[in-house]
C-alpha cells in the first residue's frame, strides 16, 4: 500500500516540477540487472523510483548515502539500502547489493558516490560495478544517462536513457571505465540530440501540469 501511495506522491511532485519526463530503454534479458547511472541532482532518487514503479516494473533496490537515507528514511520503505562513508561500511553495501542481485533482483548503484554536473568529464566512477560483477557474473550491467534541460517551456524536461548491456571484460577497475566511458558517451548523445532540437528514441512518459503561461497561451484567439 505505501509503494502504491508514495508512486502517486512522487507523480504528482514531477509533475508539478517538470515539464515532461521521456524515457529511451531496450529491452533486456531476464535475471538481476546492475543500473548504473549518473548522479547530477538531488532528484535523480526520486526520478529512479517513478521509472522503476511506471516503467520497468521490476523487484528494484538502491544504493543510497546514509547521510541522506537519514534525512530521507521513508527511502528504506521503497527499497533503498545506506552506503556508509568508511571502507568497511561502502563493502558491507556492496555485500549487501550482491546478495539482492544474487535473489534476482535489479540493484541501482550511483557510482560517483556523490552528485556531480552531468558535462564533467570524467564522471569518475568509483569500482563498485566492477566488483559487484565479480560476484554476481550473471547480472547485466545496464548504463544509465539522466539529464535534466531547459528547453522551450518554463520547467525542465528530464530524459532517463537506459542503454544497451554492457558487456565488459577484465578486473574490476577495466569493467568500470567501460561503464562510465559508456554513460559519457550517452549523456553526450542526449546534449547533441537536444542541441538539435530532437528527442528522436525518447518516448513520453510523464506529462507535466500546464503552467498559467500555457493555460493563457492556450485560449488566446
Amino acid at each position: 500500500m505505501f509503494n502504491g501511495l508514495f508512486k502517486r506522491y512522487i507523480q504528482f511532485l514531477l509533475k508539478k516540477e517538470f515539464a515532461n519526463v521521456y524515457i529511451r530503454s531496450s529491452k533486456t534479458a531476464e535475471g538481476p540487472k546492475l543500473y548504473v547511472p549518473n548522479h547530477s541532482s538531488w532528484w535523480d532518487a526520486l526520478v529512479i523510483y517513478y521509472v522503476n514503479a511506471a516503467f520497468l516494473r521490476e523487484d528494484a533496490r538502491g544504493m543510497m548515502a546514509e547521510e541522506g537515507l537519514k534525512r530521507f528514511p521513508f527511502f528504506k520503505k521503497i527499497g533503498a539500502f545506506p552506503v556508509g562513508q568508511s571502507p568497511k561500511q561502502q563493502l558491507a553495501a556492496i555485500q549487501t547489493a550482491a546478495r539482492f542481485l544474487q535473489e534476482n533482483r535489479s540493484v541501482w548503484l550511483f557510482a560517483q558516490g556523490e552528485e556531480r554536473f552531468h558535462t564533467v568529464r570524467p564522471l569518475q566512477f568509483k569500482t563498485g560495478a566492477g566488483f559487484l560483477k565479480e560476484r554476481v557474473p550473471s547480472a547485466t550491467l545496464l548504463p544509465v544517462a539522466i539529464t535534466y534541460a531547459f528547453r522551450h517551456e518554463r520547467k525542465p524536461d528530464i530524459f532517463v536513457w537506459i542503454g544497451e548491456p554492457v558487456h565488459a571484460e577484465g578486473d574490476r577497475k577495466t569493467v568500470t571505465r567501460t561503464l562510465e566511458e559508456k554513460v559519457e558517451e550517452m549523456l553526450d548523445d542526449v546534449t547533441h540530440q537536444l542541441e538539435q532540437e530532437t528527442t528522436a528514441g525518447f518516448e513520453p512518459l510523464l506529462q507535466g501540469k500546464k503552467t498559467i503561461d500555457q493555460r493563457v497561451e492556450r485560449r488566446q484567439p
